[in-house]
């Protein structure tokens, strides 16, 4: 609903298929969108005794997905993902460090 900018109401008819089957169609659908959208997985500790795979649309975006967890994720996995965070990570922290102020 978030992309729909229009509606009108219209006469014009509209006749459901007999033999169509919402339920299954929209499995399929939704089968179909998320093995498209999935790209990917990342191996994942929540904490030391949880350790899950989730999936991911890319690195790029498993990045900044998992930023949101801030330090309650330690990304396992594939090690491109890894050193992707782990590069973000030092970015952050170079752009955030507090630089002592000079003496006049």
């Amino acid at each position: 609903m978030a992309n729909i900018a229009d509606v009108q109401i219209t006469e014009e008819a509209f006749e459901r298929p007999r033999n169509f089957d919402l339920a299954a169609h929209w499995e399929k659908s939704s089968r179909a969108y998320e093995a498209g959208v999935w790209r990917g997985q990342a191996d994942i500790r929540l904490s030391p005794w949880m350790r899950c795979t989730i999936p991911v649309e890319s690195e790029a975006h498993g990045v900044r997905e998992l930023m949101r967890l801030c330090g309650d994720v330690e990304v396992l996995g594939p090690p491109s993902l890894r050193e992707k965070f782990a590069a973000t990570l030092g970015a952050m922290a170079r752009r955030h460090r507090i630089r002592p102020e000079r003496s006049a």
